[in-house]
């Protein structure tokens, strides 16, 4: 017969520190008042943690700045998050379907009185103007749609910085230590726009219209912080491929003894970041369709507008719509730019495994065998998709460019006569 006794949880050593590191990741510190021996799985443990949260703050710093991405990923805030963006997006849903409705019937009106042109030039104009209307719904469905992804693939943003971390332990035992740190040149997208605000609320005389501005202007905000926060993403993936690139030419040009023992560590982390683009691919999937969708509606719509106030040189009205113009462009060219330069980074991994190869002097026939299977191995490249729609590269904004620019003439044509 067994007595079972249940003791009491055990009070905090007070040799140990614990205190709070980025996102509410608890980290355990030995104190220097006693000694205290930790077995090696649960040190490792802790250190994973602590390289964790380290590696998240670097990584969200920047949105950590503009302060609204943190509401959206931490997990207790996230259900409220949902809700207000979720009755915002219904509501701005069904008034940009009412005015759908409107432009349609105004516009179908139009052109069914061909006996007269005004008409047609009257609801071409407002027809515009109701697609201004829809242009903010798409803004506003995109910051709804990267909340929802957001939320559902928690995990795989998780998979992403184990992923990471697995690497820079990895290269830490060859004796590479790959940069891990956040770039300040994304935040610069925020300008145009934070101009463009300053230069509407100045002019906004009435509250409705500033409301209406705080609305507009906190969506454009989010969207912005979101593809900030993906291009700091792949920023931090396409550093350690160029790390690990650069590594791999030195061992190309010289005879280190133990050259295939880091070939097979570097084949180990390319393939860890190659599944850390998968992921973050499926992560922002859906935003990048909304993303160039919006993209596309406000380039034809912010053209245009910035075309007619040119012909009446109102400098506000050229400052505002130039601006928030200079943002839209800005950002689909930075997300391609970061996408096709990752992208290029993993295909020139294989490339210069491939030369190696090649052109190694070594004949031993046994070297060859293990060249081959590493190069079979490593033979993953990735391009970034838009749920498979198109594929995020600079053949994209060509095709962006060829649509504005022939939807622009038929506007120009039209108000013009």
């Amino acid at each position: 017969m067994y007595l079972t006794v249940t003791h009491p949880p055990p009070k905090a050593n007070k040799a140990m520190k614990s205190h709070k590191t980025a996102f509410g990741v608890r980290r355990t510190q030995k104190s220097d008042s006693g000694p205290f021996l930790v077995p090696r799985r649960i040190q490792n443990l802790l250190n994973y943690q602590s390289a964790l949260a380290r590696t998240m703050y670097k990584i969200f710093l920047p949105a950590q700045i503009a302060g609204v991405l943190p509401l959206i990923l931490i997990e207790n805030q996230a259900k409220l998050s949902f809700i207000v963006l979720l009755f915002s997006a219904v509501g701005q849903f069904i008034v940009s379907s009412v005015i759908f409705y409107k432009a349609a019937k105004l516009f179908l009106a139009g052109v069914s009185s061909s006996s007269n042109t005004t008409p047609m030039l009257k609801n071409g104009i407002g027809a515009l103007n109701y697609a201004e209307e829809a242009a903010k719904t798409i803004t506003v469905m995109y910051v709804l749609i990267s909340t929802i992804t957001f939320c559902m693939y928690r995990r795989k943003f998780a998979s992403i910085i184990r992923r990471v971390i697995t690497v820079k332990v990895l290269t830490s035992q060859i004796g590479l230590d790959p940069p891990l740190r956040a770039r300040w040149l994304p935040m610069m997208l925020h300008v145009p726009l934070a101009m463009a605000a300053i230069i509407e609320f100045h002019n906004a005389r009435e509250i409705s219209t500033v409301l209406s501005l705080v609305v507009r202007y906190s969506c454009e905000i989010m969207v912005g912080t979101i593809v900030v926060f993906f291009i700091q993403l792949l920023y931090l993936v396409e550093s350690t491929l160029g790390y690990l690139n650069d590594h791999l030419l030195k061992l190309t040009t010289t005879d280190h003894p133990d050259k295939y023992k880091k070939l097979s560590v570097m084949s180990d982390c390319h393939h860890h970041l190659c599944s850390a683009c998968h992921f973050i691919n499926t992560f922002h999937s859906f935003p990048l369709l909304f993303l160039y969708f919006s993209v596309f509606v406000n380039l034809v719509v912010l053209i245009f507008k910035t075309i007619s106030v040119l012909a009446s040189l109102s400098l506000t009205g050229i400052l505002t719509f130039g601006t928030v113009l200079t943002s839209y462009i800005a950002r689909s060219w930075y997300v391609v730019y970061i996408c096709s330069r990752t992208s290029d980074q993993t295909k020139l991994f294989n490339k210069n495994l491939f030369e190696m190869i090649l052109f190694d002097p070594t004949e031993e026939s046994t070297v060859y065998v293990k060249k081959l299977m590493l190069h079979l191995e490593m033979k993953r490249e990735f391009e970034f998709h838009a749920k498979g729609f198109f594929t995020v590269d600079y053949p994209l904004l060509h095709s962006i460019a060829a649509v504005a620019t022939s939807y622009l003439v038929i506007l120009v044509q039209t108000s013009n006569k």
